[in-house]
């Protein structure tokens, strides 16, 4: 082919790469380019639910042909060349599984980064990186907490600033996962399926829309999750035998058989063969955390009474079911850990007006088994218990007293636990804003409140302390970078309660490489409050890096654009200025064996004054 010939291919292919972004930025659909990138792994990378030799892999293959089983190749690796190989395998996956991929890698130290991906015929996934958990001595644990994420209702900005953190061990993730209503909201991302999910294909359909935003893909790219459900995985205020739109109880058993098998077929979650479709389980971070993962929804609940209901007090009402009571009450009583954390659905706090209890579908719907749960953590002095609550779209912090009566505010004397509720992804915005004051009229134990933000919280724990740091973005209403650390609130070692403080927490130890991002996908830099695009094709490669890197892109700009480096404390350390002219796929090269190893951010300035950032990692 002659050279001649070549040109007008090659200025073609950059004419329909900038028509084609151009047109992904004009409909803000990220999840257009998560279908072009990758294939056949339309739909990211994850991993689940660590333990110290071993961590839950997971990926899907959209497949051309589904009729026939599909080989998926496997490896994990302690670096993101797959120089050093710990583990792989193989794994086979038909339609019978959705063509998902779940493996329990094994081999691993604790307390140790990797990272993964997934082949077959000769394709490639994303890389990802995970984290098994620490033994012995463990000096710090951070995890963001998050819930309730709708994706017709809010873009899932922050789940893109829970990726870009890396300063976190894991994620814990406390249902509202999906929402399987029908609602097209009102922001230009509709339901998929239209109609509520209530068959296996409505439900394998809704979590394949879910894991085209690139968002949640990038977040669950760089982290290990550990979740459970809420009931919009299942139904709305759903119970062990039904739900708000699905009351009778055949309907709901197969929909809840339906809604289980695609929950564990895209969610990395570790199963127990020995309780199917149970989700309730401890994960243990060293000689720090006991993690105690509930479901409050769907294992034992008994059916929500009304608000005026005397049977509300009836001492046998659970929303755990005994078997999982009795196994909350051993897995407390023999902790050996600094730090009981309990993650579950609905608020534990019992939350009053004038006096009265109310809403029903929390804990204080069960109020007998909260009270014999609190008086047991009382009676056998079972200190540093700490609740992680999700499901009402606002952040509380509370003390937990057992008797409230002899609760007295001044001194928190009268507490024995905590609680920390972590505020919606994205959700509806609320109606209303209640201000603090008249709750706490109401509710002593209260510590904070805030019912107006998205976001998520950091949980820091070290051997002195638990806190809760509150950050909430800015919209949902479109993709956004802006974030905003809100308050803090903390628990010391052996007090039980809760106070307040000004500053958030910070990681103590060296932040590890993130794993190479997805093409086409631009999260801002923590420091760097730049604007995230998909329109440029902005790629740091090698990265990490040891010397040479070549940063390319592609612009529909002409004119002078800036290339400049910053080291982690934001001082420019090199700089180079492109001349454009025409626009299309750039690259320049820069030299960085003189540098020390660390974080770097790489930040391009368009003739327009619009910027775009990546981080670099530096390793010699």
């Amino acid at each position: 082919m002659s050279n001649h010939r070549t040109s007008e291919l090659s200025l073609l292919k950059i004419i329909f790469m900038r028509i084609f972004f151009s047109f992904v930025l004009a409909l803000g659909l990220s999840q257009i380019f998560a279908q072009t990138s990758y294939p056949p792994f339309l739909h990211g990378v994850a991993s689940g639910d660590p333990l110290t030799d071993r961590v839950i892999l997971w990926t899907r293959i959209s497949p051309s042909d589904t009729t026939q089983p599909v080989t998926v190749n496997w490896r994990i690796a302690t670096d993101t060349n797959f120089t050093t190989v710990i583990n792989s395998g193989n794994f086979t996956t038909n339609a019978l599984h959705d063509f998902t991929v779940k493996i329990d890698a094994d081999g691993l130290q604790p307390g140790t980064w990797y990272y993964y991906d997934f082949e077959t015929g000769g394709n490639y996934s994303l890389i990802g990186r995970t984290k098994t958990a620490p033994s012995g001595s463990v000096a710090q644990a951070r995890f963001a907490v998050a819930t309730c994420a709708k994706f017709s209702k809010g873009f899932f900005n922050a789940y893109a600033r829970i990726g870009e953190r890396n300063d976190l061990d894991a994620v814990i993730h406390l249902g509202d996962y999906i929402y399987e209503s029908d609602d097209e909201g009102d922001i230009g991302r509709p339901m998929n399926p239209a109609a509520r999910c209530s068959t296996l294909a409505m439900f394998r359909t809704r979590y394949a829309q879910y894991h085209t935003d690139l968002d949640l893909v990038y977040a669950r790219q760089q982290y290990p999750w550990i979740n459970v459900w809420d009931d919009h995985e299942t139904g709305n205020d759903c119970w062990m035998h039904g739900a708000e739109h699905f009351p009778d109880s055949a309907q709901f058993a197969q929909i809840k058989q339906d809604a289980t098998q695609a929950y564990f077929e895209w969610i990395p979650i570790r199963e127990d063969s020995t309780r199917p479709g149970s989700i309730y389980r401890k994960l243990q971070y060293g000689n720090l955390i006991d993690l105690l993962m509930l479901d409050t929804r769907r294992e034992g609940r008994m059916k929500q009474l009304e608000f005026n209901d005397t049977m509300i007090l009836d001492e046998n009402r659970s929303i755990l079911g005994h078997d999982q009571y009795d196994w909350l009450i051993a897995n407390l009583d023999s902790s050996a850990t600094q730090w009981r954390i309990i993650g579950q659905q609905v608020m534990m706090a019992q939350l009053r007006f004038l006096g009265s209890l109310i809403n029903n579908d929390q804990w204080n719907g069960y109020s007998a088994e909260r009270d014999n749960l609190l008086n047991h953590i009382a009676d056998s002095a079972i200190n540093n218990v700490v609740v992680l609550t999700g499901d009402i779209h606002s952040s509380w912090a509370w003390d937990l007293p057992n008797d409230v009566a002899q609760y007295d505010s001044a001194t928190h004397q009268g507490s024995v636990a905590v609680e920390f509720i972590t505020p919606a992804i994205a959700s509806s915005d609320p109606d209303f804003n209640v201000p603090f004051a008249p709750v706490k009229t109401n509710n002593h134990p209260i510590q904070y409140l805030d019912m107006e933000h998205n976001g998520y919280l950091v949980l820091d724990v070290t051997p002195d302390k638990a806190q809760s740091d509150f950050y909430f973005v800015e919209t949902t209403n479109a993709r956004n970078s802006e974030e905003n650390f809100n308050a803090a609130v903390y628990t010391l070692d052996g007090t039980q309660y809760l106070e307040t403080t000004t500053s958030a927490t910070q990681l103590a130890t060296t932040a590890q490489p993130q794993a190479p991002l997805a093409e086409g996908y631009s999260p801002i830099v923590s420091g760097i409050r730049t604007q995230a695009s998909i329109e440029n094709y902005f790629q740091i490669f090698p990265n990490p890096a040891s010397g040479e890197i070549t940063v390319r892109f592609d612009s529909n700009e002409t004119g002078k654009m800036t290339i400049e480096i910053f080291d982690a404390g934001l001082k420019k350390v090199a700089e180079k200025e492109l001349h454009l002219s025409p626009p299309g796929i750039q690259s320049a090269p820069f030299n960085m064996k003189s540098f020390p190893a660390g974080i770097y951010s790489v930040k391009i300035t368009t003739a327009s004054g619009s910027e775009f950032a990546k981080q670099l990692f530096l390793q010699k």
